[in-house]
C-alpha cells in the first residue's frame, strides 16, 4: 500500500479481479470517496487528507480478498464492422489473414477488467495470445468514436473521438456511455462482452437494452445486454439529487435570469465534481482550484458544493434581470459594474440590469464567480461541473446563454445525497446562513448593525455594495476568510510547484528525482483542464514497456516515452499506463491553474507533514524513504528539501 498524493492510496494486488473485489469492500469504508480498480492495483481516494492514515489501516485490515465470485455481471453483445484502418497491416505482422484475425478477435467472451481514460472506455481482458501486440509506436491524434481497437493484451471500444495508440480493427454504432440512461455505462467492470461481426446492419434500428428499472431502452445503438444481477455498489444506479429550490428565486416566486453577453475564451460551470462514479468510468472533475471555488461560495453564503463559474482569462460579461449578490475570486482580476471598478475577493451586489465585467486577468489565468443561491443548471451524473475530457455537464458558456440563479444557499452535489459529505461541507462554510447586505461602504468598514438588511427581503443596495453572512452585522465584523489563488510568477521568476514523492519511486531512474528538482521547465501551449505539458529536461525512468495501467489523481506528474512531464488537471483520465514521477499538492495544483503558456516552473518538495498517509504503518513508506532529507537544500517557502527518494 502506497501513499498517492495528499488524499489517496495505491494498493498493489495480483490481478484486476482482485482489484475489483477489494474495491467493492473499500467502497463501503468510512471516509472513502471513490475507488479505481486497474490491472494490478486499486486506487482509493479519501474524502479528507487527515483521514488517509485511518483509511490505510482499515484497508490493511481487509487483507486481499479473493476475486469476486457468485454474483455475475451482465453479458453484452456488440455488433462490429471489421474494416479498421490497422487491420490489414496487423494481420500481415501476425502472419494471419484478415479473416483469421477477425475470427480470433470475435471468438472469446471478454471480461471487463477496469475503466479507462473516459466514461464508457473499459479494458477488456481475454485477448487470444496470438493477438497480443504492443501499442502503436506513434499514437493517433484522432481515433473516431466507436472504434474497436486492440493493444497490450486488451481490447476496447472508444466511446468518443479522442487521441489513442491502439490498433484499429473495426467500428460499432453502440453507445458506450449515455448520461441519460439509468445506468450510463453500457459495460461496467465485471461484465462480459462478445463482439459479433456484422451481426446487425448499420442502418438497423437499435435493439433494446435492459435498463436499471427493468424496462427496455433503445439508446445502446445496437448492443444487446443480457442481465445477471448487477454488481453491488454503495451508491447503486446513478441518481440525481433532487433540488427543491430549482425554478424559484430569492425574490418572491420568479427565477432571476443572468444573460451571458460575452463568455471570454472559455467559461464553464463547475462545482466539487463527481465523487463516487469511477465504477462507470467517470472521473471527479470539478474546479481546478477547489479552495478558490469554496472561498467564492463562502463569500456569498452558499454551501461549498454550489456551482460557480470558472473563467479563463475573460472578459466575462453578464447582465441579470434582477439584483444578485456575486463574488469573484482570482488573482488580480478586474471587476466592473456598469464601468465602476470593484475590488475582487469580496461579495458585491449587482443591481438589476447592470452590466458586470470580469477580467481580462492581468496576471494568472483563471477566476471563479459565485452567485448567492448558486448557478441553477441541471446536474449530469450527480454534478453540475463541466468535464472537458468526458464531455459531461453543461456546455461552455456562449454569448446569449441564460443562466438561472437558485434560491437556497445550500446545493446538492453528491450522487445518492451522501449525508456525511454534505454535513462536512456545511460545517466548513457555514452554509445556510442568510445573507445580509451592507448599504454603506465595504465590509469591515465599521458599518453598524442597523446598516444591514436582508437581501432576501427585497433590499436593492447600490452597485458594488459588499455583503457579509448573517451574524456578522456587528461593527467592524471581519469578512469570511478567503485565500487569493497564487498567480503565475512575474516575468523572469520561476513559479514553484510543491510535490510529494510518486507512489512507485522504483520506476524512476537513479538520480532522476534529484535531477527533476534541479531542473526548470516551461509551460507549453499544450495546456488545458485535462493536462499541462511541460518543456524542459527529460525525466529518466526505468519503467517496463508493458507497465500496467493504474489509477490517476489530479496533480499526478506523468512521464510518457518522450520524458517531457505531463501534469494532470481536474479533468484527467481515470487510469494511465506511464510512470508517475511526482504528485502535486493541492497548493501546487492551485498554482498550476494560474500558469500561462511560457511560464517557468520548478518542482519543489512539499513541507513535512503534507503526506498524511506517509507515517501510517499500513503503508509501504519507511521513514528513510519518505521523510529523510527534508531539512536539506530547501527551496524558499515552497518546500524544505529533496524528500529522500533513493538515488
Amino acid at each position: 500500500m502506497r501513499p498517492y498524493g495528499e488524499a489517496a492510496l495505491l494498493v498493489d494486488v495480483p490481478t484486476a479481479a482482485h482489484a475489483r473485489a477489494l474495491g467493492a469492500l473499500a467502497r463501503e469504508l468510512p471516509d472513502v470517496e471513490d475507488v479505481v480498480p486497474a490491472a494490478s492495483s486499486l486506487l482509493v481516494r479519501v474524502a479528507l487528507p487527515e483521514a488517509t492514515a485511518l483509511v490505510a489501516a482499515r484497508l490493511a485490515a481487509l487483507g486481499t480478498p479473493a476475486p469476486e465470485s457468485g454474483t455475475p455481471g451482465r453479458h453484452v453483445e456488440i455488433p462490429v464492422t471489421y474494416d479498421g484502418e490497422d487491420l490489414p497491416a496487423l494481420a500481415a505482422h501476425l502472419g494471419l489473414s484478415v479473416g483469421e484475425v477477425v475470427a480470433r478477435h470475435s471468438a472469446p467472451r471478454y471480461t471487463a477488467a477496469f475503466a479507462g481514460f473516459a466514461p464508457g472506455f473499459v479494458y477488456l481482458e481475454g485477448v487470444p495470445v496470438e493477438l497480443v501486440v504492443p501499442r502503436r509506436s506513434e499514437p493517433r491524434k484522432r481515433v473516431p468514436r466507436g472504434a474497436v481497437a486492440l493493444a497490450a493484451g486488451y481490447t476496447a471500444v472508444y466511446p468518443r473521438e479522442s487521441p489513442g495508440g491502439w490498433h484499429l480493427l473495426g467500428r460499432t454504432e453502440v453507445t458506450l456511455f449515455d448520461p441519460t440512461r439509468a445506468e450510463p455505462a453500457l459495460v461496467r467492470p465485471g461484465d462480459t462482452v462478445s463482439f459479433v461481426p456484422d451481426a446487425v446492419p448499420r442502418s438497423a434500428a437499435a435493439l433494446p437494452v435492459d435498463s436499471a428499472d427493468g424496462s427496455a431502452g433503445s439508446s445502446s445503438g445496437g448492443a444487446v445486454a443480457h442481465r445477471g444481477a448487477p454488481p453491488a455498489t454503495k451508491s447503486g444506479p446513478v441518481a440525481v439529487c433532487p433540488d427543491p429550490t430549482r425554478g424559484r428565486s430569492t425574490a418572491g416566486g420568479r427565477s432571476t435570469a443572468v444573460e451571458v453577453l460575452a463568455p471570454g475564451p472559455l467559461t464553464i460551470v463547475t462545482d466539487l465534481g463527481r465523487a463516487g462514479r469511477a465504477d462507470v468510468g467517470v472521473a471527479p472533475s470539478g474546479a481546478f482550484d477547489v479552495d478558490a471555488h469554496r472561498t467564492a461560495n463562502a463569500l456569498v453564503g452558499n454551501d461549498e458544493g454550489a456551482a460557480t463559474l470558472e473563467v479563463l482569462l475573460g472578459p466575462l460579461v453578464l447582465r441579470a434581470d434582477g439584483a444578485v449578490v456575486l463574488a469573484v475570486v482570482g488573482p488580480a482580476v478586474p471587476v466592473r459594474v456598469n464601468g465602476l471598478a470593484i475590488e475582487s475577493g469580496r461579495a458585491i451586489v449587482v443591481p438589476a440590469g447592470a452590466r458586470l465585467e470580469v477580467g481580462p486577468a492581468s496576471a494568472g489565468l483563471r477566476c471563479w464567480v459565485a452567485v448567492a443561491g448558486g448557478w441553477d443548471v441541471p446536474p449530469v451524473v450527480g454534478s453540475r461541473a463541466r468535464d472537458t475530457l468526458a464531455g459531461l455537464g453543461p456546455e461552455p458558456l456562449a454569448a446569449g446563454t441564460v443562466l438561472t440563479v437558485g434560491r437556497a444557499h445550500r446545493a446538492h452535489r453528491h450522487v445518492g445525497c451522501d449525508s456525511r459529505t454534505a454535513a462536512r461541507g456545511t460545517a466548513r462554510t457555514g452554509a445556510g446562513a442568510d445573507l445580509r447586505v451592507g448599504v454603506g461602504a465595504g465590509a469591515g468598514d465599521g458599518a453598524g448593525a442597523g446598516a444591514h438588511r436582508s437581501a432576501d427581503a427585497g433590499a436593492v443596495p447600490k452597485s458594488g455594495t459588499s455583503v457579509r453572512p448573517a451574524g456578522d452585522s456587528r461593527a467592524g465584523a471581519p469578512e469570511p476568510t478567503r485565500r487569493t489563488p497564487d498567480a503565475a510568477a512575474p516575468p523572469g521568476r520561476v513559479a514553484e510547484l510543491p510535490v510529494l514523492p510518486p507512489p512507485r519511486p522504483e520506476l524512476l531512474a537513479s538520480g532522476a528525482w534529484d535531477a527533476m528538482l534541479d531542473s526548470a521547465y516551461i509551460v507549453s501551449h499544450e495546456a488545458n483542464r485535462v493536462a499541462v505539458r511541460l518543456d524542459g529536461p527529460a525525466v529518466a525512468t526505468r519503467a517496463p514497456a508493458d507497465l500496467p495501467s493504474q489509477g490517476l489523481v489530479a496533480g499526478a506528474v506523468q512521464v510518457p516515452p518522450s520524458g517531457r512531464p505531463v501534469v494532470f488537471g481536474p479533468d484527467h483520465p481515470l487510469t494511465g499506463g506511464y510512470p508517475v514521477a511526482a504528485v502535486l499538492t493541492s497548493a501546487g495544483l492551485a498554482r498550476l491553474a494560474q500558469l500561462r503558456p511560457g511560464a517557468a516552473v520548478r518542482f519543489v518538495t512539499a513541507p513535512a507533514g503534507d503526506n498524511p498517509a506517509g507515517d501510517s504503518p499500513a503503508c509501504d513508506t519507511p521513514a528513510g524513504r519518505r521523510g529523510a532529507g527534508r531539512g536539506d537544500r530547501g527551496r524558499g517557502g515552497a518546500g524544505t528539501g529533496r524528500g529522500g527518494l533513493p538515488r
